[in-house]
């Protein structure tokens, strides 16, 4: 077995979105059925936008279901989205091979997905530099920590006083300047 991870071959059951080859010794086939719901759910992941489970909630809906019918569970959706091999790579142990399967989705993508999943990354929202009000929210980085700032009014009796743009990241803090002195 060691042998034919090394040769690049998953011997195992093949995941959700592969097929198992119906010769000894073959390579994973792509599941034309499961594989593009999984290669959307990685697209979901790195928007950013939606959780890991509205993301399996989205894609349970669209018809992703396990081999025996029922919709795929938290944990084997977890397993999925963590899995290596949908970007073509096959890990056994310590051992990490260039699988001879077609990958589902690209490794750009899966590091992408991996990134926001533990939190190093974060699409940006939607509002984030549609605003009149703070033209440069979403362009201007933080110096501190680099994450790009976002704004909004300072409020008092129901009125804007004054605006501002200021870091978000958690702990950071480090700028918060006027929307007059930034835009000048």
């Amino acid at each position: 077995m060691q042998a034919a991870v090394k040769a690049g071959r998953f011997v195992w059951v093949a995941p959700l979105g592969y097929l198992d080859p119906k010769q000894k010794g073959s390579v994973l086939t792509v599941d034309p059925e499961r594989a593009p719901l999984i290669k959307k759910a990685f697209r979901l992941i790195t928007s950013g936008v939606v959780s890991a489970d509205a993301v399996l909630r989205t894609v349970n809906a669209l018809g992703l279901r396990t081999r025996k019918g029922s919709p795929v569970p938290r944990q084997t959706f977890n397993k999925i989205i963590r899995n290596e091999l949908y970007a073509g790579w096959i890990v056994s142990g310590e051992l990490r091979v260039q699988g001879q399967h077609d990958p589902i989705i690209s490794e750009d993508l899966f590091k992408a997905a991996q990134d926001v999943l533990d939190g190093k990354a974060h699409a940006p929202t939607p509002r984030s530099s549609q605003s009149e009000d703070f033209p440069l929210r979403g362009f201007i980085r933080c110096a501190h920590c680099g994450k790009k700032l976002t704004a909004e009014w300072a409020r008092g009796k129901g009125k804007k006083l004054f605006g501002f743009y200021w870091c978000y990241r958690k702990g950071c803090c480090a700028v918060s300047i006027r929307k007059e002195a930034l835009e000048g």
